[in-house]
């Protein structure tokens, strides 16, 4: 069994590092920012994840939703992971981010641009806590 969960956690961080390095080459130019609830992107996701890659990947985006966990990612990376309709939205921030002053619970408003979907994980890159 823990040869299983190490060859999956060992795809999942092979995965995300190619994923991560080829998706800045598909990034939006930061000019259209789309506000959209987690509960909408992660029925998009949940309803059809091709249609919705199709609607959301490399989009520009400000979601609004409750923190379910904060940590780091096996690469080190402040994470704030956030769930809703059997999806998991993954937002990676830069390394020196600070989510100190944030909770589990506390609702926030993340901006970052939307990557792959990796393992029904939907990640969502270069994010930072919106403030209008």
């Amino acid at each position: 069994m823990k040869k299983i969960i190490m060859a999956v956690i060992l795809c999942t961080a092979l995965c995300t590092a190619v994923f991560a390095q080829n998706e800045s080459d598909f990034k939006t130019d930061g000019s259209t920012l789309i506000f959209v609830s987690l509960s909408q992107i992660t029925k998009d996701y949940g309803d059809n994840a091709i249609a919705a890659e199709n609607k959301w990947y490399s989009k520009d985006v400000v979601i609004e939703g409750r923190i379910d966990e904060i940590e780091r990612d096996m690469f080190g990376r402040p994470i704030i992971m956030m769930y809703g309709n059997g999806e998991a939205l993954k937002f990676i921030f830069p390394d020196n981010y600070s989510l100190n002053k944030y909770k589990s619970g506390q609702r926030v408003k993340i901006k970052g641009w939307v990557g792959k979907r990796i393992m029904s994980v939907i990640n969502i890159i270069d994010c930072s806590i919106y403030n209008e």
